[in-house]
C-alpha cells in the first residue's frame, strides 16, 4: 500500500507561518534541504563558504514538479523523473510556486519534454554539469541583459536539443526560461528567474525566488515526523 504524505500542518518560522505537507502542483518549484550526505554536506559548504546567499546554505537542490506527485530534476546520472511519494519521499523541501498564469503549466511540459529527450537516446542523454554547479558559486548575479536565446543551455531546451549538460537548479531556471520563450512572454517578467542559468546555484535561487512579487512561498512538503 503506498505510504501517504504528511498530513497539512502549521509551523512557525520565525514571524512567519508556513504550511507543511502542502499539495504539489506543476511547475512548483522544489528547493531541497540537505539530506546529511557527503554530497549534500559538501554542496552546503560550499554555498556557506562562497555563496552571495549563503544564509540558505542547507539548500543544496532544486528540482521541478510535472505533476502533484513527480518531479524532474538533474543529479548524477543526469535528468532524472522522480516519485515525491516513493525515491524522494524522505526529502523535505521547501516550495515555491509561480503567480504568472500560463506559464508553471507550459514550464512543466518543456521539463518533461527535455526528460523525453534524455530517456529517447542512450547516447544523447542530458549530462549532469558538475564543473557548471561549482561554478555557479563565482558567477555573477546579474540579471540578463542579451537576448534570451543568446543563453546556451536554454536554447537548447527552446530547441528541443538532445545532450545538454545541467546541474540542479541552472536546470530549472533555464526550463522558466524556455517556457517564458515558447509562450511567448517578456524575459523581465518572469522575475526571480531573469538570471543566467549558469548562476543560479540553489541557495540564490532561493533568495531570488523568495524577493519576488511573481513567486508565492507556499510552504514545505515534507515526509512524516521531519521538523522544520
Amino acid at each position: 500500500m503506498e505510504k501517504e504524505l504528511a498530513p497539512k500542518t502549521t509551523t512557525t518560522v520565525a514571524t512567519t507561518t508556513v504550511r507543511t505537507g502542502v499539495a504539489i502542483r506543476r511547475g512548483d518549484v522544489l528547493l531541497k534541504y540537505s539530506d546529511g550526505s557527503t554530497t549534500n554536506l559538501v554542496i552546503a559548504g560550499g554555498q556557506s563558504a562562497f555563496s552571495s546567499s549563503s544564509a540558505k546554505s542547507d539548500l543544496v537542490h532544486a528540482a521541478i514538479a510535472v505533476d502533484s506527485e513527480r518531479v524532474i530534476e538533474s543529479e548524477g546520472g543526469g535528468l532524472e523523473s522522480n516519485s515525491l511519494r516513493y525515491q524522494n519521499k524522505n526529502y523535505k523541501y521547501v516550495v515555491f510556486r509561480c503567480l504568472i498564469k500560463g506559464l508553471p503549466d507550459k514550464a512543466a511540459e518543456v521539463a518533461a519534454e527535455a526528460f523525453s529527450n534524455h530517456d529517447a537516446s542512450k547516447g544523447t542523454k542530458h549530462k549532469y554539469d558538475i564543473l557548471g554547479a561549482a561554478c555557479s558559486l563565482f558567477k555573477s548575479k546579474s540579471t540578463l541583459l542579451t537576448p534570451l536565446l543568446n543563453c546556451e543551455n536554454t536554447a537548447a531546451l527552446f530547441a528541443g536539443e538532445h545532450g545538454v549538460r545541467f546541474f540542479c537548479s541552472g536546470f530549472v531556471v533555464a526550463v522558466y526560461l524556455a517556457a517564458a520563450q515558447k509562450m511567448p512572454i517578456p524575459l523581465y517578467s518572469v522575475d526571480g528567474m531573469d538570471y543566467s542559468p549558469e548562476a543560479m546555484e540553489p541557495s540564490f535561487l532561493y533568495e531570488s525566488l523568495n524577493r519576488s512579487g511573481k513567486w508565492e512561498r507556499v510552504g514545505l512538503n515534507q515526509k512524516a515526523g521531519s521538523h522544520s
